[in-house]
């Protein structure tokens, strides 16, 4: 009289029945709280998985047997998972149902190890049908990745997927964010004694993106700002590292340029590599001509990093810019030096 009852297997899917239905309909302008009730089911059905009744049945089986809320699985019930979702007596409508094939690319992810070919075949299917898997789906598969050390394609892909798609919320797609600096950091590090060019590149493009990644943490009052500040802290302190034992010191100026002008970021988790760079740098530059090229860089740096809107802490940002003035002091009372 009241539900409406689907049987699937040993699943039982329940639904609201033609009589309930019509008497709620009726009663609904009753309810003070309905337009608030009736706006929040049009936003979940926008970013809802629509799918049959069997695929649904298949879900709570898997969902059973792995939880997405755990990180660690037991193997056996991973197996039993696995065997569930490649059962070839399945339906084609089962079968290529994209939030199924997303399914099936979550239990591939989280085998040991992974069954990347079938995972990624699974993925890549639901997504070209236009389907945005599960966030929790997405981690799986890119902690499975990641462990297998492909920093330059999947692991991309997926946090991208993530960046660029519509149902997922604002905390995912920071924490994805994060997830594709240090995956681009992985890559440059990788890079560094084949190709250090790309490499600093590499780790030019992931501290830009931990500093995006810091500012939304910290705007938004997220514990995790420290933890995204000290990434890029390290990152930076890489970069000039590499720069200093480099040929071209000046680099560090244009690359402190480049990255602060970028748009959405923070910069004060720089303020202690600025620091350390360019005590070394001070200590151990000498010749007129390289003096030259950093002074003519500095006031572009100096201009850099002066707008407020760059900056967590202006103090900070006082501290920074008489860093880079005290700079341009040195080098000034060096080049009269060497002229007289």
């Amino acid at each position: 009289m009241f539900l409406q009852v689907d049987e699937a297997g040993s699943e039982a899917l329940y639904s609201v029945a033609p009589l309930t239905r019509s008497f709620l309909l009726q009663k609904k302008a009753e309810l003070s709280g309905f337009g608030i009730l009736r706006e929040r089911i049009r936003a979940f059905k926008r970013h809802a998985n629509i799918s049959n009744p069997r695929v649904a049945s298949i879900i709570s089986q898997v969902e059973r047997l792995i939880p997405k809320r755990f990180k660690f699985h037991q193997p056996d019930r991973i197996g039993e998972a696995y065997r569930i979702v490649t059962d070839r007596q399945l339906p084609p409508l089962v079968t290529q149902d994209p939030l199924f094939k997303s399914v099936v690319g979550y239990v591939c992810s989280l085998d040991n190890p992974p069954r990347f070919i079938e995972a990624r075949e699974a993925f890549e299917y639901s997504i070209s049908m236009k389907h945005e898997p599960d966030f929790r789906f997405l981690i799986a598969w890119y902690n499975a990745e990641k462990e297998s050390g492909a920093h330059d394609k999947w692991c991309i892909t997926i946090t991208d997927l993530v960046l660029q798609g519509k149902r997922y919320s604002e905390s995912e797609k920071i924490e994805m964010l994060g997830r594709k600096a240090i995956t681009i950091y992985a890559r440059g590090r990788n890079r560094i004694l084949t190709d250090p060019t790309d490499a600093i590149r590499d780790y030019q493009e992931a501290l830009i993106l931990h500093l995006r990644t810091f500012r939304l943490y910290f705007d938004s009052g997220d514990g995790r700002s420290e933890r995204s500040e000290q990434y890029a802290q390290n990152t930076a302190f890489q970069i000039f590292q590499i720069i200093r034992d480099g040929i071209k010191p000046w680099d560090i100026i244009d690359r402190i340029s480049i990255i602060a002008a970028s748009k959405e970021i923070y910069i004060d988790p720089l303020e202690k590599p600025i620091q350390e760079a360019f005590r070394s740098v001070r200590s151990s530059v000498h010749h007129p001509d390289i003096i030259a090229r950093m002074r003519n860089r500095l006031q572009v740096c100096i201009d850099a990093v002066n707008p407020e809107e760059r900056w967590a802490n202006l103090q900070a940002r006082s501290r920074v810019k008489a860093i880079l003035q005290s700079i341009d002091t040195v080098y000034r009372e060096q080049g009269r030096r060497v002229t007289n």
